[in-house]
């Protein structure tokens, strides 16, 4: 007897991945890479916004995905009683819905109430100190839920310990990029378009940072580091790519710190390669993280990384692919950064190996297969029709 029995039927498995939006994110891109490279043999997959649509949607529906908006109901009352969403699922009849962060809750109950059979959630990362109400709410869900999947080692632990969920129906799945969009040449001239347009020289050392604009992501303190190193590094430039809550203050920031001419606030781009392609050190500071997709990026364009030890960080980075360092520690930036500038053959040789390790351990391959022997799994255990 065949294992994934719903395929000698001659249909596919109908999914349905449900998220906040599909705004430029670290998630989103998550949800955007696996909907693309689903096998459309065997899957017709789907996606539902519950927020907004943003402008990952326009590209998922450009490839032949459906990408819908639906307010879940009123505004006080949509977590505990989705009406919009639950016509949504009855309408659409998936056999999965596979929800993401930030809509947990809204659509483990619409999927319980329109009768859809699984639910499958994917937990990209948690913000601390969290919310007891927050909490509460997820333990709600994992009333409702068949799976959970964790991007993370550390996510995991900490989630089978505050939720109470069970162990045997929790998964960990490492976040994958497509490699082969983020290969580029290290060298850098005059005539790189990025640079050339804000008057940065060839042989400057570029840093990037990718990620929204808001306090876990610890700009500020990136910013004051960076300041410090200015003061006696003149050729170095930082370029901060997304936005968030945060944008007005670190823009006053910089002001104040008379950084207008080597800090750029790039703002949400689309074309995040090409400033990867353009830069020589990636930095992601953060306080708290599951399974950066910034940082993966990064490592397959070749870009050696300073990151905080947090969450699923220090096991991508691994020991020969960058520096760790603790997070909110303004100083451990600070020498991190002056060594990796100070010492190109360093920068190479961290390089090297981060594209070697983003190949071997997280491309959107390895990832989404993952994803599909778990439905395959989840159905055949649940027995659907």
């Amino acid at each position: 007897m065949s294992m994934f029995p719903i395929l000698h039927k001659g249909r596919r498995l109908r999914i349905v991945m449900a998220v906040p939006s599909l705004a430029v994110g670290g998630m989103e891109q998550v949800v955007k890479t696996l909907t693309l490279n689903l096998d459309p043999t065997k899957f017709d997959v789907s996606v539902v916004c519950l927020c907004s649509l943003g402008s990952f949607s326009q590209e998922l529906t450009s490839k032949g995905i459906h990408v819908q908006y639906v307010k879940p109901g009123q505004k006080f009352i949509s977590p505990f009683l989705p009406h919009r969403l639950i016509s949504y699922f009855r309408d659409l009849n998936p056999d999965i819905v596979h929800s993401h962060s930030g809509c947990w809750l809204t659509a483990a109950l619409a999927s319980r109430l329109a009768g859809v059979p699984l639910l499958i959630h994917t937990e990209h990362g948690r913000f601390f100190p969290e919310k007891a109400i927050a909490i509460l709410m997820d333990r709600l869900a994992t009333k409702l839920t068949h799976y959970l999947v964790c991007v993370s080692d550390d996510l995991c632990l900490y989630m089978s310990k505050v939720l109470k969920f069970n162990d045997h129906k929790i998964r960990v799945f490492p976040n994958g990029v497509p490699i082969d969009h983020f290969e580029h040449s290290a060298s850098h001239t005059t005539q790189s378009t990025i640079r050339y347009s804000l008057g940065i020289r060839g042989d400057a050392v570029v840093i990037v940072a990718v990620g929204r604009l808001e306090p876990v992501k610890a700009h500020d303190l990136l910013i004051r580091a960076f300041q410090r190193l200015r003061s006696r590094i003149s050729n170095i430039y930082l370029w901060i790519l997304g936005n968030g809550s945060c944008r007005q203050k670190l823009e006053c920031q910089i002001h104040q710190s008379s950084l207008t001419d080597s800090v750029f606030l790039m703002g949400e781009v689309s074309n995040v390669a090409a400033f990867l392609a353009e830069a020589d050190i990636f930095v992601q500071p953060s306080l708290s993280e599951g399974t950066p997709m910034s940082v993966l990026e990064a490592m397959a364009s070749r870009l050696p990384v300073i990151a905080t030890h947090v969450g699923g960080l220090s096991k991508i980075v691994g020991e020969n692919a960058g520096i760790l360092i603790q997070p909110n520690e303004e100083d451990e930036l600070y020498d991190a950064l002056s060594r990796m500038i100070q010492d190109g053959e360093l920068r190479q040789a961290l390089a090297f190996s981060a594209r070697q390790r983003v190949m071997r351990y997280y491309s959107c391959h390895a990832m989404t297969k993952c994803y599909e022997e778990l439905y395959f799994r989840a159905v055949s255990c649940k027995g659907c029709p």
